[in-house]
């Protein structure tokens, strides 16, 4: 619902907002979540409680939108 404001540094806000404004559409959101989850797939495994889960996911302070666009989008 906030499309990762809060979330991402301001630069990378920006540049994922570029993203959906450049495909002209919303499914870059769904998309960067998926990557994210992917990312962090095993630290996910490991944790037991949601606190911990939380934790993971909202420090995406090393997240570089572009790159990993790119990289998903240019898999076969």
């Amino acid at each position: 619902m906030r499309a990762f404001s809060g979330h991402l540094p301001p630069e990378q806000l920006l540049i994922l907002w570029d993203l959906i404004l450049g495909y002209d559409s919303l499914e870059i959101l769904s998309l960067l979540a998926l990557i994210i989850l992917s990312f962090r797939r095993e630290s996910l495994m490991q944790v037991v409680t949601l606190e911990n889960i939380e934790a993971i996911l909202s420090d995406l302070s090393s997240v570089k939108v572009l790159p990993l666009i790119q990289l998903t989008l240019s898999r076969d």
